[in-house]
């Protein structure tokens, strides 16, 4: 060949992430890195060596599974030398896993470069707005932030999700999510959940109703569909509302169960002399007057549960308190009862009054470990 050699040329290589879904960084788009909100991770190869280009599919499914829940980025030192120093970057391949603080400087990757890999340690850092819900807990998921419709996750799994954390947060100023574990074999029964995973949009927690998502199709861009209707719409979801019937039963349990020791509601407690519906259709206007108010309206046939009679302090076998189940106190209905029945308008006038913070609370008699003698109280 005529001529002298000149300067070499530095070879030219393909871009192995093109039409993929990974996001190629160079110094004119990493801005959008810097202006991270969600978990990064990066991936900086040399796509001149070997060791770099063999991660191709690897990373390439890193990124298809987790789109939309990480980011999956890369930066090609073999030509961007510039922007992998700024990154303190010198030897290829490296992953990098940067959390949302812009101010975080990533942490490397030393685990075996698998895609499952990759994205458990990315997943570890993710933040999680996700509520464990289980018996104990759930009437309490169904009252916190009113205003905004409940979402209820049915899994298998020992820990939440990425999926999941990731639209907890996508989400988190405009539903509340919660997951119920397969322990749970009570609330997937009342649920009708035979499989999982299931995902339900809560309209009636009360009654157990909610409208399902198809499982079948778990991708981010269909979930945030079905989740947006519901985001963006105030569902009004009324409270279960019936006069429930308290008896005493033994059981390991002190939590669970209507008026149970984690209950966040006000618990009456009405003890009847008589018995018949006529008797207690004299008290159902109460629920509707107080259906939207963190209280629950109980009762019991005082003649046969002495016990509660003596933990209460309830004299003749008539009577009325409102019990604080999570502090253990009650205050008492001390007015003057003749007869066999109380005055529902009394009964109101004694829940308002509780409601606004009137009456003088005091302990439960025979108080065992801050739960009631009898354990458990159970609707029947």
């Amino acid at each position: 060949m005529g001529g002298g050699m000149g300067g070499q040329r530095k070879p030219q290589y393909h871009d192995i992430f093109e039409n993929t879904d990974v996001q190629k960084l160079d110094l004119s788009s990493v801005f959008k890195f810097y202006r991270r909100q969600e978990i990064w991770v990066i991936l900086f190869y040399d796509v001149s060596k070997q060791e770099s280009r063999e991660l191709k599919q690897e990373y390439t499914t890193l990124a298809e599974k987790m789109f939309g829940i990480l980011q999956i980025g890369a930066i090609d030192c073999h030509d961007e030398e510039e922007l992998c120093e700024e990154f303190s970057v010198y030897d290829t391949p490296l992953i990098k896993i940067f959390t949302e603080n812009a101010a975080d400087d990533g942490e490397k990757f030393t685990g075996k470069k698998t895609w499952q890999k990759i994205s458990g340690a990315a997943a570890n850092k993710m933040q999680n707005f996700v509520r464990v819900v289980n018996e104990d807990n759930y009437e309490q998921f169904l009252e916190e932030e009113p205003s905004k419709n409940k979402i209820l996750y049915f899994t298998e799994r020992k820990s939440t999700a990425p999926l999941f954390k990731s639209l907890s947060k996508t989400y988190k100023d405009k539903l509340v999510f919660g997951e119920i574990r397969s322990s749970e074999k009570g609330l997937f029964k009342k649920y009708g959940i035979e499989k999982t995973p299931a995902l339900i949009a809560v309209t009636d927690g009360f009654n157990y109703q909610g409208e399902k998502y198809d499982t079948s199709e778990m991708k981010i861009d269909q979930l945030k569909k079905f989740l947006s209707t519901f985001a963006y719409s105030t569902q009004k979801v009324e409270k279960k509302v019936e006069l429930h019937h308290l008896k005493m039963k033994l059981t390991q349990n002190k939590n669970s169960g209507v008026c149970g020791r984690k209950t966040s509601n006000l618990c009456l407690i009405l003890f009847l002399k008589g018995k018949g519906q006529g008797l207690l259709d004299l008290y159902m206007p109460l629920l509707d007057i107080f259906k939207n108010d963190p209280v629950t309206l109980t009762y019991v046939h005082a003649s046969e549960e002495p016990y509660m009679r003596d933990q209460f302090g309830i004299q003749n076998g008539l009577g009325a308190v409102i019990y604080k189940p999570k502090r253990a106190k009650y205050l008492r209905l001390d007015k003057a009862l003749d007869g066999d029945l109380i005055d529902p308008s009394m009964i109101k006038d004694f829940i308002d009054d509780a409601l606004g913070g009137g009456g003088s609370w005091q302990p439960v008699k025979n108080n065992n470990d801050n739960g009631l003698l009898f354990k458990e109280f159970v609707d029947q």
